[in-house]
């Protein structure tokens, strides 16, 4: 029996699931050794995961010394509330694919999210930038949700629903 040749194979369909489940490890391994009550802690970890695929990565509570997710993309929620980055964070480019959760975490080094994309709730605005934060080139995809933004800064509208972050006051931008 012939089959379609656009269906996947089994073989395609098996690896895909495999490569699925080790980044699922990865995560949880992340999450449990940078909580710092953890029997095994990761303490004054630096990690670089630029470029890197989450699936619904949960970073909550973690204590990280700095953190690189320049160009990562984020497969449904991100959740990062109450992580601790002591000294810089990067998410520059970075493509959150639904709600980016950020309640609380806190930024004590330099934090950038420059270029990153929200398809969801860009959820920054109770977090805390001790050095201040890099929102420059930051696109929302969808204004109208409920996005919590840092004080300084504000969305404003761009083409269709879609919105970007100025710094508060910042005039609109002359539309010919």
């Amino acid at each position: 029996m012939s089959r379609p040749a656009d269906l996947p194979r089994e073989h395609d369909v098996r690896t895909a699931m495999q490569q699925l489940q080790v980044r699922r490890t990865a995560q949880r391994l992340l999450h449990t050794h940078l909580q710092p009550a953890a029997d095994v802690h990761w303490s004054g970890i630096s990690l670089d995961l630029t470029g890197t695929t989450f699936i619904e990565v949960t970073l909550t509570g973690c204590h990280l010394h700095t953190a690189d997710f320049t160009g990562a993309i984020f497969s449904s929620i991100a959740e990062f509330s109450g992580t601790t980055f002591s000294e810089g964070a990067w998410f520059r480019n970075a493509a959150f694919s639904e709600d980016a959760r950020f309640d609380k975490a806190s930024f004590s080094g330099n934090a950038g999210f420059s270029g990153a994309t929200f398809a969801g709730v860009a959820g920054l605005g109770r977090a805390s930038f001790s050095r201040g934060v890099d929102l420059e080139a930051v696109t929302v995809a969808d204004v109208s949700l409920a996005h919590q933004i840092p004080a300084g800064w504000e969305i404003q509208p761009a083409s269709g629903a879609e919105g970007r972050f100025v710094p508060a006051g910042a005039s609109s931008p002359s539309r010919s």
